[in-house]
């Protein structure tokens, strides 16, 4: 009869694993998976470069561009560069925040420091928040923006948008619309 038992039990389906026991969106330690058309790999400088719509993922981040190079010290990423097409960025968030995007010419992420520096026409879009510059510091940690703005040709109308940030903020919707009573 025990056999019996311990052998229906082992039928029962096992629960899933816990959200906390998934890579989580700020865990530097979750592994790399890449995906390109062509890679290029030296052991002795710690580099390897990816060319043709590389994918790079890890663990809720994920990164595309034309070009992505990696740079490691004792196996260990210190710092990934993407460029072209422009670069991408997405990090999927929690209910609060929702998903980070981003796009630039160039990106550098450096997972350590959990920051990724996006320049050259540079966007990010958090919630319905938008953020544009010519360069954009981002700490996937702290949810911190930093932007700034071109450097101005001399002559230039401050108020033509050149060398300028942009933000768009949306409101925060706290209370929902209440419906009139007849």
């Amino acid at each position: 009869m025990k056999h019996r038992l311990l052998s229906l039990l082992l039928l029962l389906p096992l629960p899933l694993p816990l959200a906390a026991e998934q890579p989580a969106a700020t865990d530097k330690t979750a592994p790399v998976t890449i995906e390109a058309d062509r890679m290029e790999l030296d052991q002795k400088l710690g580099t390897s470069h990816y060319q043709g719509r590389v994918i790079m993922v890890q663990g809720a981040l994920r990164i595309e561009a034309e070009a992505i190079t990696l740079y490691s010290v004792e196996k260990k990423l210190r710092r990934a560069v993407a460029e072209g097409g422009p670069a991408t960025l997405l990090q999927q968030g929690d209910d609060k925040t929702g998903p980070i995007r981003g796009e630039a010419a160039h990106m550098e992420y450096r997972p350590l420091a959990r920051t990724i520096a996006l320049s050259g026409q540079a966007r990010l879009w958090r919630g319905g928040d938008e953020f544009s510059g010519e360069q954009i510091n981002y700490n996937l940690e702290q949810q911190l923006v930093t932007a700034s703005g071109a450097p101005q040709e001399s002559g230039q109308d401050s108020g033509q948008g050149g060398g300028r940030v942009r933000v768009l903020l949306q409101p925060e919707d706290n209370n929902p619309p209440q419906q009139e009573t007849p």
